[in-house]
């Protein structure tokens, strides 16, 4: 898999390619997003697969839905 990154318009922000947010990621592939905002653009995630991913980034706070 290759991925990249991408200033979006002289902002703090960068876009990343190449990532399929709803497969496994190492932990190591991530390392390098040290950036403010990143945009991950085309990703349709389930509530799990988008909490796992956000663990990467450090503890989730979890809280339950009773509607």
């Amino acid at each position: 898999m290759h991925i990249e990154s991408r200033a979006l318009d002289r902002s703090f922000a960068r876009e990343v390619v190449g990532l399929r947010l709803w497969e496994p990621v190492h932990y190591q592939t991530i390392l390098w997003a040290r950036h403010p905002l990143l945009v991950f653009r085309r990703q349709a995630l389930s509530e799990d697969e988008l909490a796992g991913f956000s663990a990467l980034f450090g503890p989730l706070e979890r809280i339950v839905r009773t509607d």
